[in-house]
């Protein structure tokens, strides 16, 4: 993910090609809020835009097909 903090959009990059569907939740660990975005598994990156959220920790966890595959910390500010 990049840039990390942001302040606003951030790219994510993954890699979902075997998947059905996919997506990235977006979880603020001190509130427990949660947004989720839905990716096209073709692609391998997405940019997010954060700038609505608040400042805070927030996890970035990409679901495939209904399961975890990967989590990263994002520091927004």
């Amino acid at each position: 993910m990049t840039p990390n903090p942001t302040s606003a959009q951030f790219t994510v990059n993954y890699i979902a090609t075997n998947a059905n569907s996919a997506y990235l939740m977006v979880v603020n660990q001190n509130t427990g809020d949660t947004n989720n975005y839905i990716i096209d598994t073709e692609n391998d990156s997405r940019v997010i835009d954060l700038s609505g959220l608040a400042s805070g920790l927030y996890s970035i966890i990409l679901i495939c097909d209904g399961d975890i595959q990967n989590s990263k910390n994002l520091l927004k500010q």
